[in-house]
């Protein structure tokens, strides 16, 4: 009895809701524009601002037009002064495919006359068709003695090659305006499709309950989270001379596919990944002989994001075909959606890993476009889709010409690598080397910023606050924003290994890089105005000295020579002694003075009966277990130095000795 009790009231506070919400008086519609937005490394946090008039009393407030991609868990509504939020239902919105605008209906009739257009002139193709099919029957002209007279066999023949000219002429002009027919008909499909974008797409809706306690004109913020959407940093290092200092470029490439349009408004780029739990990880017992726990990460991996893109076009023709309809389903729910663009091309970008259904539609192309595709972590999934046109097909006529087969009506339907982040020199913290012989004290960081903007740090993330409105539109697309360039001092410094390569290679040395307020995340190299390649930032690995590679130096020459006055074989005995030296020259041709390291290296022995010995090395740093040498040169302008060293290689006679 009592269990029937509770079933009953359970079912009453049910149906009171209902009655409630079914039943609320003044109900509005408000369309609300997004204001601001904080954009994670996955994910965006969408704010928008409702302005709302009301009379006292309880009021029903819809809002339309949010992304189906938004998180009900993360929704904050906030109602301010005397209005008081009761509550907030949270409803999908599909696209109703049978509401028509007055442009769609005066398309769809002029669709219609066209294809009358095109069944009278089919029908006039048949008639044709019939008719020739008649005279190829009866081209037979014997008389009841098996012969035919020759003015006879004139005026036939004659009748047939004027008539069954007319026939195809007749026959190709109705073709040719078929297809003429058929291509309006595809423009006017396009149209459709371009109406349908803003008409028929999948949308959230909010009902908000509310209270007034007096006549008021307040404000209602919305806050929600959608995952459609990221921002990746991106850098530029440029050097102009290397007596200045390095230029740092600040930039972000900003994307979303949230259905929404982000217009004029307020960004925050921020480092921190509302997806990631915040809770320590907690370890379970571990039973020898087991296997070890399986934990869950909640790292994010570093081989990027995931998205998807590709191309729409006509399987026929090859013509790209815009404003197409791309829905993505996972589990049978559709979880992400866009449309092409004039191109073609459409973009769904953050995308999950795992395996998607991709359905195309474009109005006058049949069943469109349906298939599985599987997509990894950090992959870029392209797709080249061609969609089959339901053309009005012409029904070409095709007689038989061969007398010797039956006379018939035949009819047929128509990766870079990274460069190295460790110093091969280390220096106090406040002191750093200019390019010109000197040490100097640390210098200031000087920043241009590009646009408005500030940066708030604290101990969880980096926050980028951009003062002047963007407008970033839901397709996928990266935009890219220059926020800032920062002027820092650097170490210059000069890297060759002759024994290797001839060249000479310039790496900028960032000192105490962590004040930059770096990310992660990919650079492009420009020195001296040309551009040198890409690196990528890992400020998790990177030591407290940033070193980044500037290429080559064709104005520093490095020469290595075998000294053969030093170098010689002597016998002892049954031991072998080899002598082996070598000069290197290094020339300076620029204008300032050069700090240089060079590294050379003389073999290890790993065999007991060998002993390797330095002899000479012109006061170089030598490390007996690698046995690399180096040298810290501070070359002037315009100048040459030499060093030179030899080292001793003692064995048996028995043994033979490789030093190539």
């Amino acid at each position: 009895m009592k269990n029937l009790l509770r079933l009953c009231a359970f079912l009453l506070l049910i149906s009171m809701q209902h009655y409630s919400w079914s039943t609320m008086k003044d109900t509005s519609t408000v369309d609300t524009k997004v204001s601001d937005v904080t954009v994670f490394f996955s994910g965006a946090q969408i704010e928008r601002n409702l302005k709302v008039q009301l009379p006292k009393g309880q009021h029903l407030i819809k809002v339309e037009g949010l992304s189906y991609k938004l998180d009900p868990k993360s929704l904050q509504v906030k109602g301010r002064g005397d209005l008081t939020i009761l509550s907030v239902k949270h409803e999908t919105s599909q696209p109703d495919y049978s509401k028509k605008t007055d442009r769609s209906i005066k398309i769809n009739e002029e669709i219609a006359d066209i294809r009358y257009e095109i069944q009278d002139l089919k029908n006039q193709n048949y008639v044709f068709g019939q008719e020739e099919q008649i005279i190829m029957e009866n081209r037979s002209f014997k008389n009841e003695k098996g012969g035919v007279k020759i003015s006879d066999l004139k005026e036939a023949a004659e009748f047939f090659r004027l008539r069954l000219n007319e026939i195809r002429k007749f026959i190709h002009t109705n073709n040719k305006l078929i297809d003429k027919l058929n291509k309006q008909i595809g423009d006017l499909n396009t149209k459709l499709n371009r109406l349908n974008p803003s008409q028929n797409k999948y949308t959230s809706e909010l009902y908000i309950s509310v209270q007034a306690e007096k006549a008021l004109n307040e404000e209602i913020e919305i806050k929600y989270y959608v995952e459609a959407a990221g921002w990746k940093p991106l850098y530029e290092f440029r050097v102009d001379r290397v007596s200045k200092p390095i230029n740092i470029v600040y930039k972000a490439n900003v994307y979303q596919t949230t259905g929404e349009k982000w217009e004029d408004v307020k960004l925050k780029l921020s480092s921190s990944n509302p997806t990631l739990s915040g809770e320590k990880p907690g370890l379970r017992t571990w039973f020898i002989n087991q296997p070890q726990p399986v934990y869950t990460s909640t790292i994010q991996a570093k081989n990027g994001t995931s998205s998807l893109q590709g191309k729409v076009f006509d399987q026929q023709s090859g013509d790209i075909l815009p404003y197409a309809n791309v829905s993505i389903f996972q589990n049978g729910q559709m979880i992400n959606g866009t449309t092409t663009d004039m191109n073609g091309n459409f973009i769904v970008n953050p995308i999950k890993p795992g395996y998607y259904q991709i359905r195309v539609n474009y109005i006058g192309y049949g069943n469109g476009y349906n298939q599985q595709v599987s997509i990894a972590q950090g992959q870029q999934q392209n797709l080249s889709i061609a969609l089959t046109p339901a053309y009005e097909e012409m029904n070409e006529v095709i007689v038989a010409s061969d007398y010797n087969s039956e006379n018939s009506l035949t009819t047929t339907n128509g990766a870079i690598a990274n460069y190295s982040l460790s110093s091969a020199v280390q220096y106090a913290p406040d002191q750093i080397y200019n390019g010109n012989s000197q040490v100097i004290q640390k210098q200031q960081i000087q920043t241009i910023n590009f646009i408005a903007n500030k940066l708030k740090k604290n101990v969880a993330n980096l926050e980028y606050t951009i003062d002047i409105p963007y407008t970033i539109l839901s397709d996928g697309k990266e935009n890219k924003i220059t926020i800032k360039e920062v002027s820092a001092p650097v170490e210059y410094v000069y890297h060759a290994v002759p024994q290797i390569d001839s060249d000479v290679f310039l790496t900028a040395n960032l000192l105490n890089w962590n004040e930059l307020n770096l990310l992660s995340g990919p650079s492009s190299i420009f020195y001296e105005g040309t551009y040198i390649g890409d690196s990528y930032i890992d400020v998790v690995n990177t030591s407290d000295t940033m070193t980044i590679s500037l290429g080559r130096d064709k104005t520093i020459i490095v020469e290595r020579e075998s000294d053969k006055d030093l170098s010689e074989k002597r016998i002892f005995g049954k031991n072998i002694k080899d002598y082996i030296a070598w000069d290197i020259t290094v020339r300076n041709n620029r204008e300032i003075p050069i700090k240089l390291i060079i590294e050379e290296q003389i073999p290890v022995s790993n065999n007991k009966a060998i002993e390797i010995d330095l002899l000479r090395s012109s006061g170089a740093s030598f490390d007996k277990k690698t046995g690399i040498m180096e040298w810290e040169v501070i070359l002037e302008a315009e100048s040459k130095e030499e060093i030179d060293y030899k080292y001793l290689v003692e064995y048996p006679e028995n043994i033979r000795v490789n030093y190539n």
